[in-house]
């Protein structure tokens, strides 16, 4: 069984992919975007998490094979074949200094990976960035919700940062032990 995130209007829940009840009134059918909080979806769509993505790139010089991607990534995705982690390294001159690992992930791993991003309400976060760093760099969420794309990325540290970190170490776990070969310098 596939488990995946469903958004409703603001509202995460963890399923099987069918609602319980009256699904109309759970979507909210008939109401106005104002009743809905702003949500700027139809009455009646749900929408479901296909991918999403943490990156991370330091603050010092450091040349990037593909300059439009973080110096590391790491993605969890349902692809094809069912969910799945995708572990980048852009770290080197020549295109094949570009190292992409693509390993399967189990039902309880994806469930996981929608549990850190439930549980931190990542769908509504927005980074609060505090203070003055030195080369800190730039960190990056990027995430899928049906065909609506979200990236966010700071280049300070947070003072409301727990959530994407605790979603952060997750990937981070799964590709340690998915992709033990590829070394992660920056996101840890």
């Amino acid at each position: 069984m596939r488990r995946v995130l469903r958004v409703v209007p603001f509202v995460l829940l963890l399923g099987s992919g069918a609602c319980t009840g009256d699904s109309s009134a759970q979507r909210g059918q008939g109401e106005t975007q104002a009743q809905r909080g702003g949500d700027p979806l139809p009455p009646g769509v749900e929408r479901e998490l296909q991918w999403v993505l943490v990156g991370r790139t330091p603050g010092k010089p450091l040349q990037l094979v593909d300059p439009a991607e973080s110096a590391e990534s790491i993605k969890a995705r349902l692809g094809s074949q069912g969910p799945e982690l995708v572990v980048v390294r852009n770290v080197g001159q020549a295109p094949e200094d570009r190292v992409e690992t693509v390993a399967p992930l189990t039902d309880e791993e994806w469930a996981a990976v929608l549990a850190a991003f439930q549980a931190g309400s990542l769908a509504s976060w927005e980074p609060s960035p505090s203070g003055e760093a030195v080369d800190w760099g730039e960190a990056l969420l990027h995430y899928a919700v049906g065909t609506q794309q979200t990236r966010k990325t700071w280049i300070r540290p947070l003072e409301n940062g727990e959530a994407v970190d605790a979603l952060s170490a997750k990937l981070v776990e799964l590709a340690r032990a998915k992709a033990p070969d590829l070394e992660l310098h920056y996101l840890r």
